[in-house]
Order: C-alpha cells, then structure tokens, then sequence
C-alpha cells in the first residue's frame, strides 16, 4: 500500500499505543463521550488508563489526553473499565470504573493478592474529573466470590440507584452482582445473578439494556466451551434475553444467551442511549488471548472499535425475536461516489474505505470476495466469512460460521482499511474483524444475484483527529 500504515477513516483507534474495551459511554451536555482502556506505552507492559475522545456528531471526533490515570493507591495497577452516568439534572456525569493493585508477592491474583476497588469521578464539563472517591472494596464483596469483581455499570430505577458487577466465585462460575444504594455513595450487596448451569468462569463488562419494554443483561464471559458454530473465540460476548428483577437473586437460562458477533474480533461492548433516544453499541475490534494478531509488525498503534451501532427490538411473531444492529445513519455523511457491482466484472476503488449495500438478494448462495483475500459467502443455512489460505491479510485468521436459518435478504459491509463490519438482514446477524490488506486498491467480485449492490466510496472523517 502506498501509506502502508492501515489508519482508517471512520473507526475510533489509538494515535499510538493500544486500546480495548470501550467504557463511560455517553452524550453529555450535547458531546458524545467514548473512553475506552488504553496502554500509551504499548508495545511495552504498562498501565491500563482511560483514553478519551468525543464528538457532536458520531462521525468527526477528537481525541484528548487520558481522562483517568492509574496514579492512585486505588488503582495503581490499571484504571480498569466501568460506565458513566448522567445526572437526572444532566449537570454532572458520574464515571464508575474498577481501580486494580496487584500486591507483590507469589499471588494467582484470582483468589489471593488483588484489590479490586470501584471507584467514582465526577464532571461538570465532560473533560476535568474531581478526585476520586472510593465506594466499594474487597471487604465489600460477598464471601463467595475470589477477587475478580469488575466493570461496574449504573442506573437509576423506581428511585434507587443500582449497580452491575462481574465477578468470578470461588468455584470458578461466572456471575453478576447487583448492589443498591439510596444516595449513589453508599451501597449495598442486593443479588447475585447466574445461569441455571455453569457458564463460564468469569462475567465481566456486564451492561444493561432496555428495548421493546424489556431489560436485556450484556456480558462477555470467557471459558465456554467452543463449537463450530458458537463461541469460536477465546472468549465470547452476547445477552441473556432478560436481566430478571435486580432486587432479588435469581438464575438465568443459559440457552436465551445470544451472542453479538460471529466474526474474529468482537469483544467488551457497551451500549448507552442517547439524546434522541437511541441505544448506541461500541465494541471492541480485538480478542484476548487469540492466536492471531490485533496488529502486524512494525505498527505503532493497536486495535480500534466498532463503529457505533444503533441497537433496535426486533419482534418476531413465531417467537424468533432479535437485537438488530445497525451503524448509525450519522456515517452516511462520508458517502461519496456511487458505484455499481454486478456478477460479470470485478470493481476497483481507489482505496479501502467503502459501503456496500446488497438488496434484493434473489440467489440462493453466493459471495463476496475483498482482494481476493476476504470472501464472505452464503448458502445452506449458513453464513461464513474466510480468510485465503497462506494470506497474510488475515495475520492469522481463519474462517467463522454463523447459522442462517432464514433466507438472506440483504447485506451491508463496511469496508475501512484495516476493519471489516460485515451486517446481514438488517443487522439481524453480524461479523466483524481486522485485516491488513497489502494491496493498493480494493478490489471487488461477487456472484451474488440482487436487485442492486452499490458501493460508496467513503470519506475520512478522522483526518484532524491523529496527528503522527
């Protein structure tokens, strides 16, 4: 490639150094806020901070210096993820992360040498935070959980504030725990949810969501076990179908859990809803402990998220009701040229940035192949999208499958240097992935018979936000 760097245009990523899971997303006072875990001395071991960017439009964004430092004896050890809350008066945002200190000495840090503190900050304006104020620590948590508690998540319900944490018990389940308070400084233990079954061995970055008059629990959990079909990464991120009545301990049917993404790089998201309403979902594009690589030689930075994806109830009447996602319709702005692709000739844009839009698919099967290093395909009650074999755009991604019990409509993909989001029938179904493309220019094939696919050229809203 020309600028052989893989920055893209429409994705959030570091200037330098890592990121991973999104956290205190928020509109405050008209901005959107993301902060999301960030490492500045990446590729060196360090510190988790909370890296900052916000925006008035969800397309242009700025990135400032980190909004939460490790530089306390709360949090020594990483200023680890949580959420934000906005004030019933919208004056103040209120920002819940877990502060982390490993104690020296021959420690697991599961059961024995962790601290695990949730810890708030406070802000008028969205970008200078008060001192921190701890609310819960160890000594605050059940006895049957080690001391892996994490990723704390807010809200206000019926008058009562309440608090998500996932945890890890002393048996190796993974589970959430509800805490309440009647002022939002001090809090109680009030539940503990879990599956009816074992379920992995640990919940975190639990999130709630309410849609279609229901509250949905959001977790990523690691340790389940892997089928060709379901939980084919290292750890896996979905939603039980209801978050059951947060006052009382209960269990959850572990086969409602629905994960949110097929593809090879998805984990850690969170939701937020808007001004307008919307519920807004970040992930991020990255997979811990994969055996393939967030990033290929000589990057200076690592990993990005998902672009924002409005998050809608999709009833069903047989019962098969969904969460749909879809990216927001802000990143239409950045559609240029128009193209058509048909089955008969390749397409080659000028560069890897594009949307695609595939409608009135009339085919049975078919694909769609970027560079020829990419393919996504459908057919036999199946979706999969496979990297070439020996292709080092994949930097060691394989193939992911998902189930299509039901005909495939229409597909979108959107296509932004070094991601990949790919969204089927409305976003009923979702895979997203990096990948490092070598080549120039992108090239487009397809089989796929359709009223029409069209391909937009895409803009680079990200231009003032990185400065090398």
């Amino acid at each position: 490639m020309a600028n052989n760097n893989w920055r893209m245009g429409f994705h959030l990523m570091p200037a330098k150094g890592s990121l991973n899971d999104p956290s205190g997303l928020c509109q405050f006072k008209g901005i959107y806020h993301v902060f999301c875990q960030t490492n500045p001395s990446w590729p060196e071991a360090g510190a988790k901070h909370w890296g900052h960017f916000s925006s008035p439009d969800l397309v242009h964004w700025q990135l400032h210096d980190s909004a939460i430092l490790p530089d306390s004896a709360d949090d020594a050890h990483g200023s680890y993820p949580g959420c934000a809350y906005v004030s019933e008066d919208g004056q103040t945002l209120n920002v819940y992360y877990t502060g982390t200190v490993k104690e020296p000495g021959n420690y697991d840090y599961i059961h024995a040498g962790r601290r695990s503190s949730v810890i708030r900050v406070r802000s008028t304006d969205g970008f200078t935070f008060g001192k921190k104020e701890v609310l819960l620590t160890n000594e605050d948590y059940p006895s049957f959980v080690t001391q892996v508690v994490r990723s704390p998540e807010v809200w206000r319900q019926d008058g009562q504030f309440y608090m998500l944490l996932g945890a890890r018990d002393k048996n190796d389940d993974g589970l959430a725990l509800i805490y309440t308070s009647e002022d939002g400084d001090k809090w109680n233990h009030q539940a503990t949810i879990r599956a009816d079954e074992h379920f992995g061995y640990v919940w975190e970055n639990p999130n709630r969501l309410v849609l279609g008059g229901r509250a949905f629990l959001s977790t990523s959990v690691q340790g389940l076990t892997h089928t060709d079909l379901s939980n084919q990464n290292v750890y896996s991120s979905g939603y039980f179908w209801t978050l059951g009545n947060p006052d009382q301990s209960h269990e959850l049917d572990d086969a409602t859990f629905t994960e949110w993404d097929q593809g090879f790089d998805f984990y850690a998201p969170q939701t937020f809803e808007d001004d307008l309403g919307r519920t807004i979902l970040f992930g991020w594009m990255g997979m811990p402990g994969a055996s393939y690589a967030n990033h290929v030689d000589h990057m200076t930075w690592n990993s990005c998220l998902t672009v924002p994806r409005e998050v809608t109830f999709i009833p069903d009447p047989n019962g098969n009701d969904r969460l749909r996602q879809w990216p927001v319709r802000e990143l239409e702005a950045l559609r240029g040229q128009a193209h058509t692709l048909t089955a008969d000739e390749p397409l080659v844009l000028p560069h890897h940035r594009a949307d695609i839009l595939i409608e009135g698919i009339t085919s049975r099967a078919g694909s769609i192949d970027l560079d020829e290093d990419v393919t996504f395909s459908f057919g036999n009650y199946r979706t999969r999208m496979r990297f070439a074999q020996d292709s080092e755009v994949g930097a060691g991604r394989a193939k992911r499958t998902g189930v299509a019990d039901w005909g495939i409509r229409n597909i979108r993909i959107l296509v932004d240097d070094s991601a990949v989001e790919v969204f089927v029938n409305d976003g009923r179904q979702t895979y997203t992935t990096r990948w490092f493309p070598t080549a120039d220019e992108l090239t487009l094939t397809t089989d796929i018979e359709a009223a029409s696919i069209t391909v937009y050229e895409m803009g680079d809203g990200m231009s003032e936000t990185y400065k090398d």
